[in-house]
């Protein structure tokens, strides 16, 4: 079985030449869209492009999928079930605020207090786990060892 660092290396470079084929569609779109005559290719490019971004989220997936499997392999580190829903649904759904998570728990756990989420991802962002970005609207999300 392949080490993870080289599943890493591989997800990667999948991620980077996914979004130099997105990058170059947008290009061929962009210019083909400048042509009135150029209307139907237009549409194959959108096309094409909708199917590559289909592979890029499962690929994204993939590396949260890593990190959690990292989390939750630390040495030492004891996580509750809140702690577990939590980095699990961060790993599964990406970044999310807090009334995301609260939700997302509620639907796993059957209860969850906004108060108690905020709480708990203040402590794994303590110990390194999750980081939070993006005021006003706060987001948290695993924290990803390159």
């Amino acid at each position: 079985m392949p080490e993870e660092a080289d599943v890493r290396k591989t997800l990667r470079d999948l991620n980077e030449k996914l979004d130099l084929i997105i990058r170059r569609l947008d290009h061929v779109e962009q210019t083909v869209g400048q042509h009135p005559e150029g209307a139907g290719v237009s549409d194959v490019v959108y096309w094409l492009k909708t199917g590559v971004r289909l592979y890029d989220e499962p690929l994204k997936v993939l590396n949260r999928l890593l990190s959690l499997s990292r989390t939750v392999e630390k040495p030492g580190l004891r996580m509750d079930e809140l702690s577990r829903l939590i980095v699990q649904s961060l790993a599964l759904r990406g970044p999310m605020n807090v009334s995301q998570l609260t939700r997302e728990i509620k639907t796993k756990r059957g209860k969850a207090s906004r108060k108690t989420v905020r709480a708990r991802l203040e402590t794994l962002q303590a110990k390194g786990l999750v980081k939070r970005s993006g005021a006003p609207q706060y987001s948290y999300e695993l924290v990803s060892e390159k």
